[in-house]
C-alpha cells in the first residue's frame, strides 16, 4: 500500500513537472504577459539575455579616429543575397535563442516602393513572416492596434508637394529557437531601421514564433494591447500617504518615511508656484531605498515633461494630465525602509498638492532589484564639434528601462535646418570596446523621425513638447521600454552624440535615466546636478498652435504641416485644417502653466486657398472674422484676454469653406 502511494506520488509529481516545463519557456504568449507585468522590471529575469541592435547606421563610422559621426544612416545593411530568384537585403542574421522585440523604421515617402519584408527563423529557406513592409511594422498584419503604429505624423513641403512623414514602430515580440534572418526586397527603396533582439544564453528554452500564434493568442494580444492602452494603476488593495498641501520656502525640504517589506506602486503630485517653468525643474525629488540613495531628479524631469506642461499625457509610467496632476506607476520595492525627500532649490516658494505615495508589500528576495532615476545638465554647450554626450554610466548589475531628454536649442536663421538631433545613440554593455547599440539619430532613438514638429503621445514614447526642433525653443523626447529593456551584468554606458546642422550656436541638454540595479551598483554622472537645478529655465513664450490637442472635429482633417526653408513660420511649421466646409468645427485644447491677463496675439501666415472662421477661446468669442487669405503674414491682437492655468479650449468654425492654418499665439 505504501508502495502504491509512493509509485502515484512520484508519478504525480512528475507530472506537475512535465506540466510546469512545458510552459517554463520563452515564447509569444510568455513575452506578451512579460509586456504588462511592471512588476517583472523590478526583479532579475529568468532566463538570462542581452539586448542587442540590429541598425542602418553608418558603417563607415569605425572608431572615435575614423568617421566617428558619420551620417549617411540609411545605408548600413548586412549584404546583399539571392533567395529564390530575389535579391534581398540582409537587415538582420544572428544565431542561437532570441526574440525580436522592437522594430522601428521610417523611410523617404517621396521614394518608398514599400517593398517586401521577410522574417526567416531557425536557418528556414521558407520565411515564417512575410508581406509589405508597412502591413508588418505599421499596419494590421501582426496587430492591429498600439503595438503596431506611426508616431509623430506630419506632412513636410518637398517640391511643391506634402509628403507624410513619420517613424514607424513595431512592438509585437517574435522569439525563435536557433536563430533570426531579416531582410527586404526593394532595392531602390532608401530607409532607416533599428531591430532590438534579445540574445538568450544557449540552452534557453525558447518557442519559435508562428503565424498561427496570432490566432492562437488572439485574445491575449487584445487584453495586452487594451492594458497598455488604458494603463490603469495597480488594481489590488494599497496602503498610502497623502498630503494635501506641503509649502516650501526657498531652500527648505520635506521627507516622508515608510517602513517595512515593501514596493511603491504609484507616486504622484501636483506642483504650485508664481514661476511655474522653473518651479519643475528647480523642485527636486530624492529617494533613498535601505539608506542608499537611488534618485535626485527634478520634479518635470521625474515625470517626464520636462519644464512645462504643454500637454497631457499616459505613458506606460508616467501620467500628467491637464489639471498639472503628474503621477508615476514605477515599482519601487525595499527591504526596510524609503524615505521620500522633496526639495525647493528655487527662489521662490512652491507648494505640492495632493502628494500621494501608494504601496502595497513585497515578497523581497535575492532577485529584487533597487529602482533608480538620474538626471543632469549640460547647460549652454556650443553645437559644433560634434560630440558625444553621455545621459549615464553605471557600474554594477541591472537594467536600463527609459529615459527623457529635455532640450532647448537657441539656434534659428541657419542655411539648413536648425536641428539638433541628427546624433547617434552609442550604447556600450559590460565593457564593450565598440558600441553594441549604435542608432540613426535623436529622434530615431525616441521612435519618431524628421525632425518632427508634431507632438505625439504613446504608452512607451512621447515628444510632449516639440517647440525647439525647427526653430527656437524647449523639445522633451521620451523613451519608457517595453520588452527592449537592456540588461547588464558589469556595466552599461549610454552616450548620444550631439549632431546639430547649426555651425555655430548653442542647446541646453538634460538628460533624465530611468534604471534598476542591485544594492552594489552606481551610476556616474559628468557633472553636477545640483547647480543645474537652479540655473534660470529658458522658455519660448509661443503657444505652438501645431502642439493643439485636438479634441473633436467634424469632417475636417487636422495635420501639422511643416516647410523646413520657411523662416516666416514659427517653428517652421503649423497647423492646417483641410476639407473644411461651411460650418464645421475644430475644437483643440491647450496647456498654460500659470493664469495670464493680457494682450493675446493671433499669428498665421496667409494662404491662398484659406478660407475666414470665427474663434472662440474657452467657450468665449475671441475673434468673429479670422481671415488669413492672401500673401505674407496676419496678426490679430485681442485686448483683455485671460489664459487659465492648466487647460484652455480654443474652437475654430469655419465660415465659408476653404483650408485654414493657424501659426501660433502668445499672451503678454
Amino acid at each position: 500500500m505504501k508502495r502504491t502511494h509512493f509509485i502515484l506520488a512520484a508519478l504525480f509529481a512528475s507530472s506537475v513537472l512535465i506540466h510546469e516545463n512545458a510552459f517554463a519557456e520563452v515564447s509569444f504568449k510568455s513575452l506578451l504577459e512579460e509586456m504588462t507585468n511592471r512588476e517583472a522590471l523590478a526583479r532579475e529575469d529568468k532566463y538570462d539575455f542581452t539586448l542587442a541592435q540590429a541598425s542602418s547606421y553608418d558603417r563607415a563610422s569605425k572608431s572615435p579616429a575614423e568617421d566617428w559621426f558619420a551620417n549617411g544612416d540609411g545605408s548600413g545593411f548586412i549584404r546583399e543575397e539571392v533567395n529564390h530568384g530575389r535579391k534581398e537585403r540582409v537587415l538582420m542574421d544572428v544565431q542561437g535563442p532570441g526574440a525580436i522585440v522592437r522594430f522601428w523604421s521610417t523611410y523617404l515617402t517621396w521614394g518608398f516602393k514599400n517593398g517586401t519584408i521577410r522574417f526567416y527563423l531557425d536557418g528556414s529557406d521558407k520565411p515564417a513572416i512575410e508581406g509589405k513592409f508597412l502591413d508588418i511594422i505599421s499596419g494590421k498584419l501582426l496587430a492591429d492596434g498600439i503595438l503596431s503604429a506611426r508616431t509623430g505624423t506630419f506632412r513636410e513641403d518637398h517640391k511643391g508637394k506634402g509628403y507624410l512623414l513619420s517613424g514607424v514602430n513595431l512592438y509585437v515580440p517574435i522569439p525563435y529557437e536557433n536563430g533570426c534572418k531579416v531582410t527586404y526586397e526593394g532595392e531602390d527603396d532608401p530607409f532607416y531601421f533599428a531591430i532590438n533582439y534579445r540574445a538568450y544564453e544557449k540552452g534557453t528554452p525558447v518557442k519559435t514564433f508562428a503565424m498561427q500564434e496570432l490566432k492562437d493568442n488572439a485574445k491575449l494580444l487584445a487584453d495586452t494591447q487594451q492594458d497598455i492602452v488604458e494603463n490603469k494603476p495597480y488594481q489590488g488593495a494599497v496602503d498610502g500617504v497623502m498630503h494635501n498641501d506641503i509649502t516650501l520656502a526657498p531652500n527648505t525640504s520635506k521627507t516622508i518615511t515608510i517602513t517595512g517589506e515593501k514596493a511603491i506602486r504609484k507616486f504622484a503630485m501636483k506642483l504650485i508656484s508664481e514661476d511655474y517653468k522653473q518651479a519643475l525643474r528647480s523642485t527636486v525629488i530624492e529617494m533613498k531605498f535601505d539608506g542608499k540613495k537611488t534618485v535626485w531628479t527634478p520634479v518635470g524631469d521625474f515625470f517626464s515633461t520636462g519644464y512645462t506642461l504643454a500637454t497631457e499625457f499616459n505613458g506606460r509610467y508616467h501620467k500628467v494630465s491637464f489639471d498639472g496632476e503628474m503621477s508615476s506607476q514605477w515599482i519601487m520595492p525595499f527591504q526596510r525602509n524609503a524615505e521620500i525627500t522633496i526639495h525647493n532649490f528655487a527662489e521662490k516658494p512652491v507648494t505640492i498638492k495632493n502628494l500621494s505615495v501608494k504601496h502595497t508589500q513585497w515578497d523581497w528576495n535575492n532577485d529584487s532589484l533597487y529602482f533608480h532615476a538620474n538626471w543632469h545638465t549640460y547647460s549652454k554647450i556650443p553645437t559644433h564639434p560634434h560630440r558625444d554626450l553621455n545621459y549615464i554610466t553605471i557600474d554594477g548589475k541591472g537594467k536600463y528601462v527609459g529615459d527623457s531628454l529635455a532640450i532647448y536649442n537657441y539656434v534659428d536663421g541657419e542655411p539648413k535646418q536648425p536641428w539638433w538631433g541628427e546624433g547617434d545613440e552609442k550604447i556600450y554593455i559590460d565593457g564593450e570596446t565598440f558600441p553594441s547599440h549604435f542608432g540613426t539619430g535623436t529622434e530615431d532613438y525616441y521612435s519618431y523621425a524628421w525632425v518632427g514638429c508634431a507632438t505625439f503621445a504613446q504608452p512607451f514614447l512621447g515628444q510632449p513638447i516639440a517647440q525647439g526642433n525647427r526653430g527656437i525653443g524647449l523639445t522633451v523626447n521620451n523613451r519608457w521600454r517595453a520588452l527592449d529593456v537592456m540588461t547588464f551584468n558589469k556595466s552599461l554606458k549610454l552616450d548620444m552624440e550631439l549632431w546639430h546642422w547649426a555651425g555655430s550656436g548653442n542647446v541646453d541638454y538634460a538628460p533624465t535615466t530611468f534604471w534598476y540595479g542591485t544594492a552594489e551598483s552606481k551610476a556616474s554622472l559628468v557633472n553636477n546636478p545640483h547647480q543645474g537645478v537652479k540655473t534660470p529655465v529658458r522658455f519660448n513664450e509661443r503657444i505652438e498652435a501645431e502642439a493643439f490637442k485636438i479634441e473633436t472635429k467634424s469632417n475636417a482633417e487636422s495635420v501639422v504641416y511643416s516647410q523646413p526653408e520657411n523662416r516666416a513660420w514659427s517653428n517652421r511649421s503649423q497647423l492646417f485644417i483641410s476639407n473644411f466646409s461651411k460650418g464645421d468645427v475644430v475644437n483643440a485644447s491647450f496647456y498654460s502653466g500659470e493664469e495670464k491677463t493680457g494682450t493675446l496675439t493671433l499669428v498665421a501666415q496667409k494662404l491662398p486657398a484659406v478660407g475666414a472662421v470665427t474663434l472662440k477661446l474657452n467657450d468665449k468669442p475671441l475673434v468673429a472674422d479670422f481671415n488669413a487669405k492672401g500673401k505674407g503674414t496676419l496678426t490679430i491682437p485681442v485686448p483683455n484676454t485671460t489664459l487659465k492655468q492648466g487647460r484652455n479650449t480654443i474652437s475654430i468654425q469655419s465660415i465659408n469653406g476653404g483650408d485654414m492654418a493657424l501659426d501660433y499665439l502668445t499672451i503678454k
